[in-house]
């Protein structure tokens, strides 16, 4: 699976902080989920939300484009928070994203940490995992 630079890891590392709920910005449309915690997909680049709509929930590029304003963003995004506090799933959860990633010491001790590559590997900089 690919994965933006340490997504999973600092997901499951505010999940392991009682963070019940993450949202997760992306500019490159990463489809990353939680087998531990919901997770809130917002992009800002407007190509990739076109490319991946059905996999992200908030269209921040709107506001870049001028179709909305800031509070309007605000608005659904706390709107989507509290949907999914009432149980509504979101599209990683819906999509059955569930992964899990042991971050810093002991995914090194386990040999799940690779160095990282070059930008130059991918145009946003992602990892295998």
């Amino acid at each position: 699976m690919r994965a933006a630079r340490w997504s999973l890891t600092e997901i499951v590392e505010l999940s392991a902080s009682r963070s019940h709920m993450t949202l997760f910005v992306t500019s490159c449309g990463s489809v990353v989920g939680s087998a531990i915690s919901s997770v809130t997909r917002v992009c800002a680049n407007p190509d990739n939300f076109r490319r991946m709509g059905d996999d992200i929930e908030v269209r921040a590029g709107r506001i870049l484009e001028g179709a909305a304003n800031l509070d309007d963003g605000g608005a659904e995004i706390f709107g989507l928070i509290q949907a999914n506090a009432a149980g509504v799933l979101t599209r990683s959860e819906a999509l059955g994203h569930r992964e899990f990633i042991l971050g810093g010491e002991a995914a090194r001790d386990a040999g799940a940490v690779r160095k990282q590559p070059s930008t130059a590997d991918s145009a946003c900089g992602d990892i295998q995992i």
